[in-house]
């Protein structure tokens, strides 16, 4: 068998905005350090993600010493944005789909700028310690804490299943249409479906659902432009229940660090959902 191994590692500090790439990364309680612990929502505390606001995928994010760098690729005008990790201000009731959680909202300057750069009255919200939520039925293992993510701690997808993908398409995609935690290399395309538990490097794993796939993937992430593509030719060979499938949620079963270049074991293995293509 082929090595396999985590070739890629993304984090997503605020939901639905740019990621970052990094060589490693500690895995904390809730997923990897920071990923989605943030959103963008109404002053009521409803979520925005690129499906209402594909130029989301334009405002850049870094992490410093001082907290979040936010640089706004559509309006060059705007000065960046530094905002601490968390705000001074009391939680209040957020909503991410159908569940409820605690957010910490960040002042009235950090509203102005979001609003200005997207275009629709909306802040920037924290998720303190004590926010709780699981993730929706059939994604978790044993009730996990997670953050602002919309199923499960991290999304894994192996490049070999994009690169299946994009054959069959007649202009490629990038991975990054995805959006993954986990980019993987040296498996054959959609083997990921089939694995129930592994590890990367010592850290186990399980995985749980694969992920149903949405409007964001036709959102061309450096310059918002929305098409058909690539969710019309997924559509066509990996339809289950309504959604085109792409991408497995894992949930992690231990803290460390995850490492680029670290090899993944499988232990035991799965029947997928849809058959894995030969």
């Amino acid at each position: 068998m082929a090595s396999i191994e985590l070739a890629e590692i993304w984090v997503y500090p605020v939901k639905s905005l740019g990621g970052f790439r990094v060589q490693e990364w500690p895995l904390a309680s809730r997923g990897l350090a920071h990923d989605r612990r943030y959103m963008i929502g109404t002053p009521e505390g409803h979520f925005f993600t690129q499906r209402d606001l594909p130029h989301m995928a334009l405002v850049q994010v870094a992490l410093n010493e001082q907290g979040l760098h936010f640089t706004a690729q559509n309006h060059p005008e705007l000065p960046p944005l530094q905002v601490p990790y968390t705000p001074q201000s009391s939680t209040m009731p957020v909503q991410v789909w159908t569940s409820q959680t605690l957010g910490q909202p960040y002042g009235p300057e950090v509203a102005q700028w979001f609003t200005q750069v997207l275009g629709t009255t909306c802040t920037l919200f924290y998720m303190p310690e004590e926010a709780a939520r699981t993730p929706s039925e059939g994604y978790a293992f044993h009730d996990e804490n997670i953050t602002f993510v919309d199923n499960a701690p991290i999304l894994a997808i192996s490049r070999a299943s994009l690169q299946y993908l994009n054959q069959k398409l007649e202009v490629p995609v990038q991975m990054d249409r995805f959006r993954p935690n986990f980019v993987l290399e040296g498996a054959n395309p959609h083997a990921e479906d089939t694995w129930a538990q592994f590890t990367v490097g010592k850290l186990p794993f399980v995985s749980t659902k694969p992920c149903g796939r949405c409007k964001v993937t036709t959102i061309n992430q450096t310059n918002a432009q929305v098409g058909a593509e690539p969710l019309k030719t997924l559509a066509t060979y990996r339809r289950h229940v309504g959604r085109a499938l792409f991408g497995i949620y894992w949930v992690h079963q231990a803290l460390g660090t995850v490492k680029q270049g670290q090899k993944i074991k499988v232990q035991a293995y799965k029947e997928p959902v849809i058959d894995v293509e030969a």
